[in-house]
């Protein structure tokens, strides 16, 4: 019969069970991930939530993605609004009268992954396009058109 002292960390971990994680020796359950209210349902709050969709989390994963996590999701959102607005200054803002109800964008404002996006509604594409690939801004302009092209119906599908 072996020592239970002696168990190697894996074993810990399966003899905490699925729903906890040892760290420093204490088990560590995981919860609800923390979701934006529904004052952020006009904003960043479905951004966050296509980035970072509801799970079950350490206690430190939930702080990470309530701090760390809402700085990237708002700086994509600025981003967007910065090129509707761009967008509504040639085309007025009255959606109804845009050449495209829907029209594509690439949000690449923080490093490391492009982001096919909508001007006309809250999608944003998930995983996005990695900006190491070579022609990753096309990749991710391609995905955008793609959703304008189909009224809004596309929306980002693991064979593209």
């Amino acid at each position: 019969m072996t020592d239970p002292n002696d168990a190697d960390d894996r074993s810990e971990l399966q003899a905490a069970g699925p729903s906890s994680l040892r760290r420093n020796g204490l088990p560590q359950e995981f919860k609800d991930s923390w979701e934006p209210g529904p004052g952020y349902a006009d904003t960043w709050g479905p951004y966050y939530s296509a980035q970072f969709p509801p799970t079950k989390v350490t206690p430190w994963i939930n702080f990470k993605r309530m701090g760390s996590g809402v700085n990237v999701v708002r700086r994509h959102w600025d981003q967007r609004e910065e090129l509707r607005a761009a967008y509504e200054a040639e085309h007025g803002s009255d959606p109804e009268n845009w050449p495209h109800r829907h029209p594509g964008i690439v949000i690449d404002a923080v490093q490391f992954v492009a982001h096919a996006a909508c001007l006309g509604c809250q999608w944003i594409d998930q995983p996005g396009t990695s900006m190491a690939e070579p022609g990753w801004r096309e990749a991710s302009a391609a995905v955008a058109r793609r959703h304008e092209s189909s009224y809004g119906e596309f929306r980002g599908q693991p064979d593209q």
